[in-house]
């Protein structure tokens, strides 16, 4: 039943394993993979994720929450307007 020119399964995940490690390789050459391995294990930090949540309570527009002083390791108690995150319908 196999029909002429048709390609396996395991040659198709060959293939692709082949191109995937040639991409690495290209990158390490070319000095691409130091901007790649900052961006994947660079650490995110507390003041970050309280960022994001800023953002998303900007969005719910939730002004209790928003100016709440939150504990942020290494920073200590700031609320979303403290760390410089601005919303146009909430004033703290």
């Amino acid at each position: 039943m196999n029909k002429k020119g048709a390609m396996s399964i395991e040659t198709l995940v060959i293939i692709i394993l082949a191109l995937i490690a040639l991409v690495v390789i290209a990158l390490a050459f070319t000095g691409g993979m130091q901007g790649l391995l900052k961006q994947i294990f660079q650490p995110t930090t507390s003041e970050d994720v309280r960022k994001v949540e800023c953002a998303t309570l900007c969005g719910l527009t939730d002004k209790p929450n928003f100016c709440k002083q939150v504990d942020i390791t290494g920073v200590g108690k700031k609320s979303c307007a403290d760390l410089g995150v601005s919303c146009a319908g909430i004033t703290c």
